[in-house]
């Protein structure tokens, strides 16, 4: 529900940013995880606006097929559905959102019980393979949350500094039931309670496994579009919170101009002359261009092999993606991303000290 303006904002700075667009492409599973969490939030926040029964079955069914496609799903449903409960306006509201939560539960439960059964294992391989904990981990993906906030986020500056400006003569603390009475009756402040609670969440998450090599913020995709809805709004409500005339509607362009030139630079060639590498990761732009080498090599590597060796073979790669693609043979991972014995195999050294996963 926000206003045209804040609306475009939102959905160009999406685009114009690189990490939608460069793991849209990727054949993995990270956007459309996106679309479930961003679905979930949504249907959640008309439910607890408007205490509909279908859109409370839409928030469980969003939020189970987040939990199908990436076991971070779960840590999703439960930071939401204890933000609906606990501002749920009314009691046949907050009943109507535990059957939502139970509705969810039972059928997780019976969805974890059959994996666990199959596999012995609580979390997926990939859980093992790339975390260990320690300092040095939650220290890098601090990291990785700091760099991403320097490339993504301080391009909004501006209009955060606008917002803040004009909302903060009119802002007091509310108590907890007047804060509850007042997002059980707004959708927009709904939306952004519960897009707050899900980015603060996962955010945290995202420091606590020490972030990811791959290029573009590929862990922080997620909740981008989350992410960018809320900056949008506090724009919609910077820009319409003063009277426009010809000076401020240049100064608006040039905030426009800063926020969208900010994102686009990190999918040019350019952004080596203005950033570093970061650190831990493949970086933006030349983490592109690294990860698409890498990946035009093993193509090169899995040409070779299908065709001067016979299909009964196996080989031992790092790569279990374009390799066992390509090839017929039996493939051993030597990250245990397949391999449950190498995932729970503690690697010497410190964990955490060098590229995440």
């Amino acid at each position: 529900r926000a206003g045209p303006a804040g609306a475009l904002l939102s959905v160009a700075t999406l685009a114009a940013g690189g990490p939608l667009a460069a793991w849209a492409s990727s054949g993995m599973e990270t956007v459309f995880f996106t679309l479930c969490v961003t679905s979930a939030v949504y249907y959640a926040s008309l439910f607890t606006s408007s205490a509909a029964r279908r859109h409370g079955i839409l928030t469980a069914c969003a939020l189970l097929a987040a939990t199908l496609t990436r076991p971070e799903g779960f840590g999703i449903a439960a930071i939401l559905l204890t933000t609906v409960v606990c501002f749920s306006s009314s009691r046949s509201q907050q009943r109507q959102a535990f059957v939502v939560a139970a509705v969810y539960s039972v059928v997780f439960a019976v969805y974890f019980a059959w994996r666990y059964v199959t596999f012995g294992y609580p979390l997926p391989n990939t859980f093992y393979a790339k975390t260990g904990g320690g300092w040095s981990q939650y220290w890098r993906g601090f990291e990785y949350v700091a760099y991403f906030s320097l490339h993504y986020l301080a391009p909004w500056t501006p209009w955060v500094v606008l917002f803040a400006w004009h909302a903060s003569d009119r802002f007091r603390f509310p108590g907890v039931s007047e804060a509850a009475a007042s997002v059980g009756k707004d959708q927009r402040l709904a939306g952004l309670v519960l897009a707050g609670a899900v980015i603060t969440g996962y955010l945290a998450y995202v420091t606590l496994v020490g972030g990811d090599y791959m290029a573009m913020y590929r862990f922080i995709v997620p909740v981008l579009p989350l992410i960018f809805a809320v900056l949008g709004l506090a724009a919609d409500h910077a820009m319409n919170a003063v009277a426009m005339n010809a000076a401020r509607r240049l100064v608006i362009a040039a905030f426009v101009l800063t926020t969208l030139g900010g994102m686009l630079l990190q999918s040019t060639p350019y952004e080596q002359s203005v950033f570093s590498l970061t650190p831990h990761m493949h970086g933006t732009y030349r983490g592109i261009a690294t990860e698409r080498w890498h990946v035009n090599r093993f193509h090169v590597i899995a040409r070779f092999f299908s065709h001067h060796a016979p299909d009964r073979s196996s080989i031992l790669t790092w790569d279990i993606g374009v390799v066992g693609y390509a090839t017929r043979f039996t493939i051993h991972d030597a990250l245990g991303i397949v391999d449950p014995v190498i995932a729970h195999e503690r690697p010497g050294g410190a964990m955490g000290q060098g590229l995440a996963g």
